[in-house]
């Protein structure tokens, strides 16, 4: 069985195929209005004994797919979040992309997996730092 590829763009999510022999999908979405050299993905190994749903997500800061088991359901999630400069249109990119991230963990119901950069430095005075200590706080 071949691999493929999921892209997410601003306007459309399409799939192409990637022959590699030890990889099933690869999730990957573009940062383009933050980085635009830049990007997130979710990737697993082929023979997982999981059905894997790719979701569309409004923000290109988030990669996500729903992984489902007999037993279980899985939402894993990649993020790459602007960088923490204290700028008005960086501070509303990071609230978006965590209430995306907040309905997204409401209505996969289930285990959920979070990774990534979110550029956020805790030990320094930053308006993305106090929003995402809110958020965990309030998502935990």
């Amino acid at each position: 069985m071949a691999g493929g590829a999921a892209v997410n763009t601003p306007n459309t999510c399409r799939r192409k195929t990637v022959y590699q022999p030890s990889v099933r999908t690869l999730l990957v979405c573009p940062v383009a209005l933050i980085r635009p050299y830049d990007g997130c993905a979710v990737v697993w190994r082929r023979g997982l004994v999981l059905d894997f749903q790719p979701l569309t997500t409004t923000s290109k800061c988030l990669c996500a797919v729903v992984a489902h088991s007999q037993c279980d359901r899985l939402l894993l999630v990649s993020m790459y979040m602007p960088n923490d400069d204290n700028c008005d249109r960086s501070f509303e990119i990071f609230g978006e992309v965590l209430n995306e991230l907040s309905a997204m963990i409401n209505l996969y119901d289930g285990y959920d997996i979070i990774a990534g950069d979110f550029n956020v430095d805790f030990y320094r005075r930053s308006h993305n730092a106090d929003l995402l200590k809110l958020f965990l706080n309030e998502e935990n």
